[in-house]
């Protein structure tokens, strides 16, 4: 017998359900992103440090919210990876100035960039911690 709640589309309200309770329960934010730059959703980010960045929004551009060069660098990794069809890792700094007023130094990040190969070249999951 097919147990059919565990093959039913993803597109479903039980899976979306399931996916945000998983999202919810991750301490650091993902970034759906696409290859313009556009923040078309921020998933997850339990912990305080979803709020390092405090101008990081949906509907919003890497360029208008992180340093240049940083927003430079996430967005040629993002076309890499759709590009190259594959997990890319990042390193990069942010200065203080950039970061909510809890944080007294520079901070150092790792971001995870993956595309989303349902949207043929439009999205990536952008992951930092």
């Amino acid at each position: 017998m097919k147990d059919t709640q565990y093959t039913e589309d993803f597109t479903s309200d039980y899976f979306k359900e399931v996916l945000t309770i998983f999202f919810d329960a991750l301490p650091d934010p993902i970034f759906v992103i696409n290859q313009n730059g556009l923040i078309l959703s921020v998933l997850g980010g339990s912990s305080h440090k979803v709020n390092c960045f405090p101008n990081v929004r949906e509907s919003q551009y890497l360029h208008d919210t992180l340093p240049l060069e940083v927003a430079d660098k996430c967005l040629h990794t993002i076309n890499k990876a759709i590009e190259d069809e594959s997990l890319i890792c990042i390193d990069y700094e942010v200065e203080k100035k950039y970061l909510s007023p809890e944080f007294c130094s520079n901070q150092f990040y790792q971001g995870r960039i993956f595309p989303l190969k349902q949207y043929k070249s439009e999205g990536c999951f952008m992951d930092s911690n």
